[in-house]
């Protein structure tokens, strides 16, 4: 069972009842003979992360950011977004700064990791009070390394094309999947298939439910 929440947003209506059903299905599946694993997969990566880290460097207030994790990062990220509207180097800063993430870059993943530790903190106390229990917290991050292997994939399959400088998977019916940006940088598509390629791999599973 697959839980995304949103790193460094606080919960909402909608989310406490999402997370209830899921709770109720792995228990369901539990009960009758599976062998379920509860993953927590996280939204812990991605160009957010690129955006947040640009908006702490701006306008960031350490101390504040630790007393009050969640509002105080949700607070800087909107106006991150506020001000990008009508400053367009601001999403050129976010965009190198999560492709210097993924590049592994010691400052960027310091702040990532503080960004992420913080949040889950507060998810964790949530879910406590809601009875919420995980086996796994391997969100995207955790498939940073095995995208490679994604692509590569994709294209001894023949299935990867070069658009504008970008990986595609061309769909029928359908606009085209992309794989990797022009910068090299990965999507939620390129995560989700690593994703479920490590757990048919590893897990063998018979049903997957993913909310």
């Amino acid at each position: 069972m697959i839980i995304p929440p949103e790193y460094c947003q606080t919960f909402f209506h909608g989310a406490l009842t999402f997370n209830g059903h899921r709770e109720f299905t792995g228990q369901h599946c539990r009960k009758n003979g599976y062998n379920a694993v509860r993953i927590n997969h996280l939204g812990d990566w991605g160009t957010q992360f690129g955006k947040l880290i640009v908006a702490y460097k701006l306008w960031g207030d350490k101390e504040a950011i630790e007393a009050s994790p969640i509002q105080e990062l949700l607070k800087i990220y909107v106006k991150f977004h506020e001000r990008a509207e009508t400053d367009e180097s601001l999403n050129e800063q976010a965009r190198a700064s999560f492709k210097s993430l993924e590049d592994g870059d010691e400052e960027a993943l310091a702040l990532w990791k503080w960004f992420r530790d913080a949040s889950l903190k507060e998810f964790e106390t949530i879910y406590d009070l809601l009875g919420i229990r995980f086996d796994s917290y391997a969100g995207e991050a955790f498939y940073n390394d095995k995208m490679d292997a994604v692509v590569e994939e994709l294209k001894e399959k023949g299935l990867l094309a070069l658009s504008e400088g970008a990986y595609v998977v061309q769909l029928e019916d359908m606009p085209p999947c992309l794989i990797t940006k022009t910068d090299g940088a990965t999507l939620y598509a390129t995560r989700d298939l690593a994703a479920a390629l490590y757990r048919k791999n590893s897990m063998r599973q018979r049903k997957h439910f993913m909310w």
